[in-house]
């Protein structure tokens, strides 16, 4: 409607101008809004209030004789100069309902769109290292990034979803580090076992079923357990560590059970990411790039631009004359490479691959990362204003009003699949997609499990399983059947609010795909139920009056196939029952 709206302004416009009661040349980027106050109007605009400089009018004299062309409109049933200048639009109720019979024959398909033209998106996100389980604080992650791909792709985009493994470097080697301490206490000899080792039970889990492993290539008296002591607890202590576990085990061995551990983890991210209903098209791995060489290449490129230099034996980057607050190390002197020079490599290769727009979802913790990176995009010609970065806030339990624990001394802390196991995928999805990624989240675990309108996910869920309820009780509706005549049935102004309601809806999804907050959704969804749970209140549905009845499962069938499309960008269920 609003489109609708545009055009008969653009016309007078245009007749306005061709009758030289305006400047030929004026414009204005006008906004058409929806009154707060449904006593104003359907909708209201301030065109009137911008052409009043340019054509040196007062804006009620442009707005009056604007009026006065519109209402030759059968749109408007009726137009209003309200305040200042502003133009206030009732439209008839034939035109107005026009909605209720596009619902009906485009179902799922509205809200969809082809404004992405098929164009290739990438989105990133997640992309926890496999040192560990997913914990709550991941599962905000994926149910952003899981949301904008259905959002970018309702949009007529071309969505790759990927999760980039951090396989290589040194926590991976903490990791096989922990693996190989926990076989030697499994194997009954006796370990002190270092503070900045991974120390969750699942390390435990890893190692005792190495052990037994069919597939282990060398036998037990091979690890050389009794060879490898722990001589302190700080970091260079455990490099020295990780460095004896090398010696006695040899590389291949050690990067054996590096992979496996880390297989393990990133097989069990898998399957809590699945179940989380998120999949990935890409699991791109980072050892792969030390593999073929991509991250020698890149850091080749970047010497070869000058934008590297040599101090105290390591390798530089010169990225604070291109943003950042200060020059960054690419490789150590030792010769190790940085995760900042994979992450540039892995970047420069995302460009390669031809995608429009690149966007990464990562932890707030990273904020200070964002502008070495682009420094980096910048220096290797990639046009880094093809990438968004949305940073994500942490988001904490709260369960009979105090904070939950989210971590404890042994290393255990809350897990993705134990959320999920408490609330259920469909409140834990909708919890965290309520507030915009940048907004700390609270996330209250009793509030999810309740059956009450105060939690938003059954509030919403219950009103589209009502409709359900109603329309399995009206076996002769045929919603096939809608006929422009029917709409000037619906005549009380919440049905008319929830015509202007249910119209938003394409408008909505193309607005949180621009702005990447698909939070713009569930509170939507929020108000349609809202609207429909006041509209039930107050009105009968299933009436004696056979048309004015069919009308209004029409409008209600409306609001049911709104709520199915909008949680269905969200992945949360829609059940007929409840």
């Amino acid at each position: 409607m609003k489109n609708i709206l545009r055009e008969r302004i653009d016309e007078v416009l245009a007749t306005l101008k061709a009758d030289n009661v305006l400047p030929q040349a004026v414009s204005a980027n006008y906004q058409i809004d929806i009154p707060k106050n449904i006593a104003h109007g359907d909708y209201s605009s301030n065109i009137a209030l911008l052409l009043a400089k340019p054509c040196s009018k007062p804006p009620r004299v442009i707005a009056e004789t604007m009026r006065d062309m519109l209402l030759r409109d059968a749109t408007f049933e009726e137009v209003v100069v309200a305040g200042p200048g502003f133009l206030n639009f009732k439209i008839s109720s034939r035109s107005l309902f026009t909605i209720v019979g596009e619902i009906l024959v485009r179902k799922t398909d509205f809200g969809r769109s082809m404004i992405g033209a098929s164009k290739k998106v990438q989105i990133e996100f997640v992309s926890a290292n496999p040192t560990g389980p997913l914990h709550v604080g991941h599962g905000r992650g994926a149910a952003l990034g899981s949301a904008l791909s259905s959002i970018y792709t309702a949009c007529g985009f071309e969505v790759v979803k990927e999760y980039y493994v951090n396989d290589a470097g040194r926590q991976m080697d903490i990791l096989a580090a922990s693996v190989y301490l926990r076989m030697k206490e499994s194997t009954g000899r006796s370990s002190s076992y270092p503070s900045l080792c991974y120390q969750g039970d699942y390390v435990r889990q890893i190692a005792e079923n190495y052990l037994k492993s069919s597939s282990l290539a060398i036998e037990i008296e091979e690890f050389a357990f009794d060879k490898v002591e722990l001589k302190g607890d700080s970091d260079s202590d455990l490099d020295n560590l990780i460095g004896e576990i090398k010696e006695v085990l040899g590389l291949e061995a050690f990067a054996q059970l590096k992979a496996h551990a880390a297989s393990v983890i990133t097989d069990r991210i898998r399957e809590d990411l699945e179940n989380f209903r998120v999949d990935f098209e890409e699991w791109y791995s980072e050892q792969k790039m030390h593999d073929f060489g991509m991250i020698d290449s890149v850091l080749s490129n970047l010497n070869s631009k000058g934008h590297t230099y040599v101090r105290d034996k390591a390798t530089w980057f010169r990225s604070a004359a291109l943003g950042d607050e200060k020059d960054r190390v690419l490789v150590r002197e030792n010769g190790a490479k940085t995760y900042f020079a994979a992450d540039v490599a892995y970047h420069s290769d995302k460009f390669s691959r031809g995608f429009a727009r690149l966007v990464n979802i990562w932890g707030a913790d990273h904020h200070g990362y964002v502008a070495r990176v682009r420094a980096a995009l910048t220096a290797l010609g990639c046009g880094e204003q093809r990438l968004e970065i949305i940073l994500v806030q942490f988001a904490s339990l709260i369960r009979n009003n105090e904070p939950v624990a989210m971590s404890t001394r042994s290393g255990e802390f809350v897990t993705l699949r134990e959320l999920v196991d408490e609330v259920g995928v469909d409140a834990a999805r909708f919890f965290y997609l309520m507030r915009r990624s940048d907004q700390h989240l609270e996330f209250d675990l009793d509030l999810a499990v309740s059956k009450s309108n105060e939690n938003p996910v059954f509030y919403v869920q219950y009103a589209h399983a009502r409709i359900c309820s109603i329309l399995e009780s009206s076996e002769e509706y045929d919603s096939a059947i809608w006929e422009a005549e029917l709409g000037d049935l619906l005549s009380e102004a919440s049905e008319r609010k929830i015509a202007v309601l249910l119209a938003r809806y394409p408008e909505v999804v193309i607005s949180a795909m621009k702005s990447n907050e698909p939070h713009q959704i569930t509170q939507y969804l929020r108000e349609v139920a809202q609207e429909f749970h006041s509209y039930y209140n107050g009105h009968k549905i299933l009436i004696e009056d056979i048309r004015l009845r069919s009308a209004r499962l029409s409008l209600i069938c409306c609001i049911r196939q709104v709520l199915v499309n909008g949680l269905q960008l969200l992945d949360i269920s829609a059940p007929r029952s409840m």
